[in-house]
């Protein structure tokens, strides 16, 4: 479909305003590619070694995400690693031309500022055509405290405009679009999958309001539509990579990074500057939910509204929210999880049935869910307002939302700003990050190894940023990482390889190990020394090799 003029236009402007938006929260440093200071350290750093080891990756691997020289066995897919896989197929082709000190997150980030606010002027331009309020709405949705939250970090979780257009196609769509719900729900599986988990929900309530409302669909049509979108899922699931670590996929979590019963009203610390922080766990962020105040106006408007004012459009049939309000509902629920939480304290728990575990291991970080019934009140209450107010009006109120959410986000920004801009007064540090691997020795390891041993490996051991870093940019491959999921079965027999290949003294002439076990660092040095292996501590660094 070709972009009218007019369409244009709106969205030049707004990609305008919400460039000085970007810069000015963010101080827009970050943007540039290769600028990689503020990375070091935080979750980042993993994600972009997952983009370092893939540039490298052959194009014909299969599954195309393929990433098993970060990790070995304990490495997968790059999404599993949150590495942003969308970015990275971009920049692969031209891996050959960028160097090593860069990164694409700043990017992405810029993007989804601009598409954040792109969809949410498409969702209101259906309710109103004042350019104006569209604009301001679109600038609204850029300044939600939890799509700004994810500037800590996991910054596909910014994809916050995929939930917005999943709602743009429910809203809006006058016939079912099989072919939009899958390509929408394919691209989110590039960027993150608990966003593609939100999109099935919402795509599941799509298909039970066009049974409730059109007799062009009854249960075997709609049958027919979910069984030809699942074939799609399961292919792009599997050529993406996402079954590679098979029962690794789980993990524990569930219960503890959950939402809470305060998510709603809990600014943590920076997110107003007029309303205080509530007590909550520490894990607890992932259920952060804090609106704004500007935000808390608007709703505060649409129910005075319902209460004291007739509304102008009285033609709202309220079956067609039924399913989106039982589906925001139930991912609700399950963003509280099994432990029901109020402030610091689990006021009711329950056991998780055997049958739902598979759910709750795969999506731990349930807290994440809560964003759907975020995003319908919000939707909601701005809806109904456009319904029941004159332009003039609408406009006041619209200025007025976005002014007090404007102001109160004045902590954050200074807070992001720092992060962003001056990473070593945000990480408390004098100079910007640099490898402990000063000795010269290294150099001659990068060239004559081809792999790094980490012994014995796990996720996220000691010391794996720095080795990783090392051997990213020596084209080496290595056994340990930082990852999101891992197979333990699969680390467990890694450890026990390496193990008895030192004790038997059968190491691979192509890799460099690091001890990291001091019993077997005493045995090498008792049983190699009259040997001509390597054994050296360079930089505080055991290793042990081949010549």
């Amino acid at each position: 479909m070709r972009m009218s003029v007019s369409e244009f236009k709106k969205n030049l402007i707004f990609f305008c305003i919400v460039t000085l938006w970007f810069v000015y929260f963010t101080g827009g440093k970050f943007v540039n590619p290769f600028y990689i200071d503020w990375i070091f350290p935080s979750d980042t750093e993993t994600h972009w070694l997952g983009w370092q080891f893939y540039k490298n990756q052959s194009i014909f691997n299969f599954p195309i995400f393929k990433n098993t020289d970060y990790g070995l066995e304990l490495g997968s897919s790059l999404v599993l690693n949150d590495s942003l896989a969308i970015m990275a197929i971009i920049f692969k082709p031209f891996s050959q031309f960028i160097p090593f000190e860069f990164q694409y997150f700043g990017i992405w980030t810029y993007i989804c500022f601009i598409l954040q606010g792109i969809v949410a002027m498409k969702i209101f331009s259906n309710f109103t055509d004042d350019l104006v309020a569209i604009l301001l709405c679109g600038l609204l949705f850029t300044m939600l405290p939890p799509f700004l939250w994810r500037l800590h970090g996991h910054f596909g979780l910014l994809g916050h405009w995929l939930i917005l257009f999943a709602f743009l196609l429910y809203l809006t769509s006058k016939e079912l679009s099989l072919k939009y719900w899958t390509i929408l729900i394919i691209i989110s599986l590039l960027i993150n999958a608990y966003i593609s988990a939100m999109l099935i929900g919402i795509f599941i309530a799509d298909l039970v309001k066009y049974k409730l409302l059109s007799s062009n669909y009854d249960i075997k049509k709609l049958t027919i539509i979910f069984s030809k979108f699942l074939v799609s899922l399961l292919l792009a699931l599997l050529t993406f990579g996402y079954f590679m670590i098979g029962k690794g996929a789980g993990g524990k979590g569930f219960g503890k990074f959950n939402a809470n019963l305060n998510s709603f009203f809990d600014p943590d610390q920076i997110w107003s500057i007029t309303i205080n922080n509530l007590s909550t766990p520490e894990s607890g962020y992932e259920g952060f939910a804090f609106p704004g105040i500007g935000i808390f106006l608007a709703i505060v408007i649409a129910l005075l509204t319902i209460l004291f004012k007739n509304p102008q459009n009285k033609s709202l049939n309220l079956r067609t929210y039924y399913p989106i309000i039982i589906v925001s509902l139930v991912a609700y629920f399950f963003a509280l999880s099994n432990n029901i939480t109020l402030g610091q304290n689990i006021i009711y728990t329950y056991q998780v049935p055997d049958f739902f575990t598979f759910l709750t291991k795969t999506f731990r970080s349930s807290g994440r869910f809560v964003w759907i019934l975020f995003y319908l009140i919000i939707l909601g209450s701005l809806i109904f307002i456009f319904k029941s107010y004159t332009k003039r009006t609408l406009r006041i109120i619209l200025i007025l939302i976005v002014s007090l959410q404007f102001i109160d986000l004045h902590e954050a920004k200074e807070y992001f700003s720092t992060k962003f801009n001056n990473p070593t007064v945000y990480n408390g540090r004098s100079l910007k990050w640099t490898s402990p691997m000063k000795d010269p020795f290294w150099e001659l390891i990068g060239k004559n190894y081809k792999q790094i041993n980490y012994v014995y490996t796990k996720n996220r051991p000691k010391d794996y940023f720095p080795i990783s870093h090392f051997a990213a940019k020596n084209n080496m491959k290595i056994n340990t990482g930082y990852f999101s999921r891992i197979s333990k079965a699969g680390a467990k027999l890694l450890n026990q390889e390496l193990r008895q290949a030192i004790l038997n003294k059968k190491l691979n002439s192509a890799s460099i190990y690091f001890i990291y076990d001091n019993e077997l660092w005493l045995y090498i040095n008792k049983n190699y020394k009259s040997t001509n292996f390597i054994i050296k501590e360079l930089d505080n660094f055991k290793i042990l090799a081949l010549p």
